[in-house]
């Protein structure tokens, strides 16, 4: 008789998986992150972005790509590229109004 294989299931929980959860955190509570710290500065560099501080989100993004684990690393620096886009050209775009 063959052997019968056993199912497992596998749930994989990332720093991406973890970033949902975590958005709706207060900066204190972000800053206090030890399980999921790359996603946690992920957060604070899309933050960063939307305030129109490239230099302020390309640091966390950094911070967040050598926290990460290489699998994740892919998609945070596309994460990265056009959040970091966004936020220059809006930069940008007040500089030239002021």
């Amino acid at each position: 008789m063959a052997k019968q294989q056993r199912m497992m299931r596998i749930e994989q929980k990332s720093q991406l998986a973890a970033m949902q959860q975590l958005e709706s955190r207060s900066d204190e509570e972000l800053e206090s992150e030890t399980k999921y710290k790359a996603a946690a500065q992920a957060i604070f560099a899309a933050r960063a972005a939307e305030r129109y501080d490239p230099k302020a989100a390309r640091a966390y993004f950094q911070r967040a790509l050598a926290a990460s684990r290489p699998q994740e690393r892919l998609q945070l620096r596309r994460m990265a590229d056009a959040s970091l886009a966004l936020a220059e050209r809006r930069a940008d775009d007040l500089k030239k109004a002021t």
